[in-house]
């Protein structure tokens, strides 16, 4: 009986031994299936991870910018975005004179930035304050200029980016994308350009984006060329023309404004400039003194004109624009076979009879007459001269003539010759003088209200590294608000 007793209870130990072997070997099994599968997730992830590097790290020929270019007091401050390889090289410049109206755009400043990691773009660049004393408001283009060959042997990538973009960029995309052929190279190089204008103020910020270009004309190139442009804007300063023509991308246009059919020189010394755009299109600022009656504005392109794509321009239309043809062709000379193509537009202002020695802008409803210092003042000083006086009555009869009422702003300016205090004070006493006069001749001045204010050197409308410019700079203005 005892016997088996003792086999029962063994076999029951045997039994729950065996099957406590049978758990623990169960729950090994889930274990490790449960490991392997957090090991799997693991190395999913890995890769996940890897295969984004590897495709943020892939260089792409379409090339990518965004961001902010700031002028301050010293310096010039970049923050861009861009999707170019990290430690290239990407050069940051200034030029003033952007539109053109000087001997060349001159530049400011330049230097060479290093694209950081993940393509961001954060330098802070030199800058000479001075140039504020005087271009205070003149227009002045930030570049960024990328170029494929400036990549040296130093940087890691190298043969990559080399091999992405071509030798001399010719695999480059995007809207940044610039083709330079000039007439003496053989072969084209491309370049990443992204640029904007301002007006040169502390803190004035440049903003870098993606042009938008339309469909070109289908005729893009051809020989019987032709051109449409028209007046979009006028301000104080500039005749804004925007245009379209099948001319081919990258020939340089050039423009001036004239007072009339028998001027021989235009308004400005030197002429301003634009170019044709991808799409066919150009906008071209050109400055002003005054607008008149007969006044018109003449755009023109010759063969000897610097083109940026030159090559293929002088290849097709001719090494003296022989080969064109259209209403916009004409000989350039009478006795010569070399051809140009002109385009006129006629300003047609309405300001037929305004006074004598007086200068004439407009900005949407507001007309500006502006009196050279030379006619009213002598140099240096505030006392009217008696051509001066006379040619304030002119303009208070011609206000009256007009039956204008309301308010008048005479506005007082130097240019940067002498000390801050003097040129303040000079401005303010001949704004004041101004008024006296003008106020004097008026049969009914309760009709106006006025607003005399004096602004030194602080607002120039033109560059006072010139004796013309200057020049220009010292005046008095009287501003006016007309109806439509």
């Amino acid at each position: 009986m005892r016997n088996r007793m003792f086999l029962y209870t063994f076999c029951l130990l045997l039994i729950f031994l065996t099957a406590c072997n049978k758990e623990t070997e169960q729950q090994a099994v889930e274990t490790e299936q449960e490991e392997n599968v957090v090991e799997n997730e693991q190395q999913d992830e890995q890769q996940e991870e890897e295969e984004k590097n590897e495709a943020e790290e892939e260089i792409s020929p379409y090339i990518t910018m965004e961001g902010i270019i700031t002028l301050q007091e010293d310096s010039i401050d970049v923050d861009v975005q861009t999707n170019l390889p990290e430690g290239v090289e990407v050069r940051v410049a200034a030029y003033s004179h952007p539109y053109g109206g000087y001997i060349v755009s001159q530049s400011i400043e330049s230097e060479n930035v290093k694209v950081g990691e993940n393509g961001v773009i954060q330098e802070s660049v030199p800058f000479d304050p001075t140039f504020f004393e005087s271009d205070q408001n003149e227009p002045v283009q930030m570049q960024l200029l990328f170029r494929p060959e400036s990549v040296t042997a130093l940087h890691e990538k190298r043969d990559e980016i080399r091999s992405t973009f071509g030798e001399y960029g010719e695999h480059l995309e995007g809207p940044f994308v610039i083709e330079e052929f000039m007439a003496y190279r053989d072969e084209p190089q491309y370049r990443i350009l992204a640029e904007d204008v301002q007006p040169a103020r502390v803190g004035q910020e440049f903003v870098i984006q993606e042009k938008t270009y339309g469909e070109p004309p289908t005729d893009q190139g051809a020989t019987d060329v032709w051109m449409e442009a028209e007046i979009a804007e006028i301000d104080h300063r500039y005749v804004y023309v925007e245009g379209k023509t099948n001319l081919m991308e990258g020939l340089l246009l050039f423009g001036n404004i004239y007072s009339d059919e028998e001027s021989w020189f235009g308004q400005n010394t030197f002429l301003y400039c634009s170019e044709i755009e991808k799409d066919g299109t150009f906008i071209m600022p050109v400055e002003y003194t005054s607008l008149t009656d007969e006044g018109y504005l003449e755009i023109y392109s010759i063969a000897g004109g610097n083109h940026r794509r030159g090559k293929p321009i002088l290849d097709t239309y001719g090494e003296e624009f022989e080969n064109i043809a259209g209403d916009v062709v004409e000989r350039r000379y009478e006795d010569q076979t070399e051809q140009m193509i002109k385009l006129t537009i006629p300003l047609n202002p309405e300001y037929e009879d305004t006074p004598e020695n007086v200068d004439i802008t407009r900005d949407g409803d507001e007309v500006k007459l502006i009196m050279p210092d030379d006619i009213l003042f002598e140099f240096g000083e505030s006392e009217l001269t008696s051509a001066g006086k006379s040619s304030i009555k002119e303009i208070a009869e011609w206000l009256e003539s007009k039956e204008y009422k309301g308010m008048i702003k005479i506005y007082g300016h130097t240019d940067n010759v002498g000390g801050d205090e003097f040129n303040q004070g000079l401005s303010e006493d001949r704004a004041n003088n101004v008024y006296n006069s003008l106020s004097s001749h008026f049969s009914d001045e309760s009709l106006y209200e006025f607003e005399i204010e004096g602004f030194g050197k602080r607002e120039p409308i033109a560059t006072n590294e010139t004796d013309e410019g200057r020049e220009r700079n010292r005046r008095v203005e009287i501003l006016i608000e007309v109806e439509e």
